[in-house]
């Protein structure tokens, strides 16, 4: 197990966020959930980006999107 340093407002909102879900909730169970949330929200922006470029390419141009959107995974 690795030791982080963090500021005490940091750490004071993990731990307020630790107590809400309930007792035997530790502060990495909310750091995972919280760093799958942001790879999650990530992944969802970029695909929204790529719907996007989508719609403003050509019928052509649009048939190179699959691979794009393959190599994300």
């Amino acid at each position: 197990m690795t030791t982080i340093k963090v500021p005490k407002n940091v750490r004071d909102r993990l731990i307020a966020i630790a107590d809400e879900r309930g007792r035997g909730t530790t502060l990495a169970a909310v750091l995972t959930d919280l760093l799958d949330k942001h790879e999650t929200d990530k992944t969802r922006d970029r695909l929204a980006y790529l719907e996007v470029v989508a719609a403003a390419l050509s019928p052509e141009r649009r048939r190179v999107l699959p691979g794009m959107i393959a190599g994300l995974g």
